[in-house]
C-alpha cells in the first residue's frame, strides 16, 4: 500500500476499464450508484462535463464516494468516467427499438483509507506521538484488515461497472 499522507493510505492507485461498443450510459451509472448505496456509501457527482466534437460527444463524469466505517476509519472511492466518440444509436432488443449510445468508455477507480478523520490526535505534538504509537501497537492488524475490506469493495464496484458495460456490448450487436 502506498502512503499518500500519514492519515491516508492509498489502497487502489488506479483500476482501469476500457471498452468500446454500444452501451446505455444511464444504466451504467445506475448500476454503479446502486452498488455504492448497497455497500453503504454516500456519493456526490463532483464533475460532469460534455463537449460536442465532430466525432461525437466527449463526457467526463467524476464521483466521490465515502463511507464512515467507525470513529477512526473512513473509506473513499473515486470513480472517473471518460466517454469518447459517444453517438446516439437505435438498438433492437427483444423486438423493441431502444435508444442507446455507441462510443468508447474508460472507467478509473481509486480508493483511499483515511485514518483519524476526526483529527482526535492532531491537536498537539504529544497527541501526534500517541497516535503513531497507537497505530503501530494497537491498530496495525486492524488497519490491514480495513485496507483489505476497502480493496474488496473497490474491486466489487469496478466489476459491477465493467460487467454492466460488457453485458450491454455483448447483447447489442444489431443497431440502426
Amino acid at each position: 500500500m502506498k502512503k499518500e499522507k500519514e492519515d491516508k493510505n492509498v489502497v487502489v492507485q488506479s483500476a482501469h476499464t476500457r471498452l468500446a461498443g454500444i452501451f446505455d450510459l444511464d444504466e451504467v451509472l445506475q448500476a454503479g450508484s446502486g452498488k455504492c448505496w448497497e455497500m453503504g456509501y454516500f456519493w456526490s457527482e463532483t464533475e460532469h462535463t460534455e463537449k460536442q466534437k465532430s466525432s461525437g460527444e466527449e463526457l467526463t463524469i467524476e464521483w466521490n464516494c465515502w463511507k464512515k466505517v467507525d470513529n477512526y476509519y473512513r473509506f473513499y472511492i473515486n470513480v472517473i468516467f471518460n466517454i469518447l466518440r459517444y453517438n446516439k444509436v437505435i438498438v433492437e432488443k427483444d423486438g423493441e427499438k431502444k435508444e442507446m449510445g455507441r462510443g468508447e468508455i474508460e472507467i478509473t477507480v481509486k480508493s483511499v483509507l483515511e485514518k483519524d478523520y476526526n483529527h482526535m490526535f492532531d491537536k498537539s505534538p504529544i497527541g501526534k506521538f500517541i497516535r503513531v504509537l497507537y497505530e503501530l501497537m494497537v491498530l496495525k492488524d486492524r488497519t490491514s484488515r480495513m485496507e483489505g475490506n476497502l480493496l474488496k469493495e473497490t474491486y466489487e464496484l469496478n466489476e459491477v461497472l465493467k460487467e454492466s458495460i460488457g453485458q450491454m456490448i455483448r447483447e447489442n450487436r444489431k443497431y440502426y
